[in-house]
């Protein structure tokens, strides 16, 4: 008979009482995993995921640098600067050999100098000409108004001797009369008898007497005129010889003032062939363009051939701005945009004492261009290789030291490496996109 006490108290036993018991390790560790994979899968909906582009770059200043070029050809006699060295605007470089150009100089100058010498003398020749042109032409007005004076004189003396003889042709013409008229009266007398015929011949040849001394007055009223023509001629020689030695002066003047102007001439080409070889002389040495670094020297030696326009250095302007270039692939460039921010590690600032250098995209590049030997770097695949210059903006001058009070500061030329942010997204876009569930962004 069964024991119905037993039957009542005891419970039935399935397969799970034969288990062991969970340990609360596990039970917390189950806990902690979905706490976890809940947070993951919370998180991706917020925490940002970063789509970056790594590429080389350098520092460079803002504005590029300057050459510094050989304006003239010739030889290098002395370098006065050396690489890296801060120079300052008109700061010597190097000196070029101008022997040629002092023995050009020196004649130059003796040419001038004999030129000047040569004009003076011309000039005291032309005053002593003037002075002797001004007496000449007092000489010769005098010679003329003396001629004058002559000719006037003889003038006047043949018109008295003319009025004289005219009066006494008057005189004489009378007596002629008053003989005729004595003549006529002797004669009535003489047929009368009351004068004899021996007066009256005396009355006729006192006529005849009268009438012949009339005819040599009147033969004198038309006096030659060889006196007057002669002191004519004279004063027309005398205005004839003071204009030909005038002329003759005045020639030999203009031919002095010809070659003075000539002189003037070549000492203004002497003068500007002065200048140039100055300015050549200037040239011969090689200066500093801007203040600055002196960089990329390719003076070495003395004796060192350059020829006109060569570059033979270049100058970092000094205390000016810097940015960063960097090479960003052809195939990165579409995930490029002006503003993005960026990093660079800089290869002379170590990255565990000064951190990385911030900054933001600038500018890009139209174009491709080839790598510049500059900044290529190890991993670089190909020297040719076409690339987009970036220029990012860097957001300090110096990175200070994140263990000490030391500063690293940033020269043009250091290289590196940057890297570009180029998208910020959440996690479960990231995978999402990932997993062409969504179109590109």
């Amino acid at each position: 008979m069964a024991n119905p006490f037993i039957n009542s108290s005891l419970e039935p036993i399935g397969t799970d009482d034969f288990l062991p018991p969970v340990n609360w390790w596990v039970t917390i560790g189950s806990w902690f995993v979905v706490f976890v994979l809940g947070g993951a899968i919370v998180a991706s909906f917020f925490v940002k995921y970063r789509t970056t582009v790594n590429a080389p770059a350098i520092i460079r200043p803002i504005g590029e640098s300057r050459l510094v070029q050989s304006i003239l050809p010739g030889t290098v006699v002395k370098i006065a600067a050396a690489e890296n060295e801060t120079v300052t605007k008109g700061s010597v470089i190097a000196y070029l050999d101008t022997s040629s150009l002092d023995a050009k100089a020196a004649q130059l100058l003796a040419n001038f100098d004999q030129g000047q010498l040569k004009l003076e003398q011309l000039k005291v020749q032309m005053a002593t000409m003037d002075r002797q042109i001004t007496a000449e032409a007092d000489q010769a007005q005098r010679t003329v108004a003396a001629s004058a004076a002559d000719f006037e004189q003889i003038r006047r003396s043949q018109q008295d001797r003319t009025v004289a003889a005219q009066s006494d042709v008057l005189e004489a013409r009378a007596q002629v009369e008053l003989a005729a008229q004595e003549v006529q009266s002797y004669s009535q007398l003489v047929d009368s008898g009351a004068v004899s015929r021996l007066q009256l011949a005396g009355k006729e040849a006192a006529l005849k007497t009268a009438q012949a001394r009339t005819a040599r007055l009147e033969s004198a009223l038309n006096p030659s005129s060889g006196d007057v023509s002669a002191a004519q001629q004279k004063i027309a020689q005398a205005q004839a010889s003071g204009v030909a030695t005038l002329a003759r002066l005045q020639q030999s003047r203009q031919e002095l003032a010809q070659q003075a102007l000539n002189i003037q001439e070549q000492l203004q080409n002497t003068e500007q062939e002065i200048a140039q070889v100055m300015l050549s002389l200037e040239n011969s040495v090689v200066r500093s363009p801007i203040d600055g670094v002196l960089y990329e020297l390719s003076v070495r030696n003395i004796g060192q051939v350059l020829t006109a326009g060569e570059t033979i250095a270049k100058v970092i302007p000094a205390e000016t701005a810097i940015h960063i270039k960097a090479m960003i692939p052809v195939q990165e460039i579409n995930k490029i945009d002006i503003g993005m921010p960026a990093q660079m590690h800089v290869s002379a600032c170590p990255f565990s004492q000064y951190g990385t250098l911030p900054g933001k995209v600038s500018a890009i590049s139209p174009d491709t261009v080839t790598q510049q030997p500059a900044i290529q770097t190890r991993t670089a695949t190909a020297a040719n290789k076409s690339f987009y210059s970036v220029l990012i903006q860097a957001k300090v001058p110096t990175l200070a030291s994140t263990t000490g009070n030391t500063e690293c500061t940033l020269q043009p030329g250091v290289e590196g490496r940057v890297t570009i942010i180029s998208r910020e997204e959440t996690v479960i876009t990231f995978l999402r996109r990932k997993a062409a569930l969504m179109p590109q962004i």
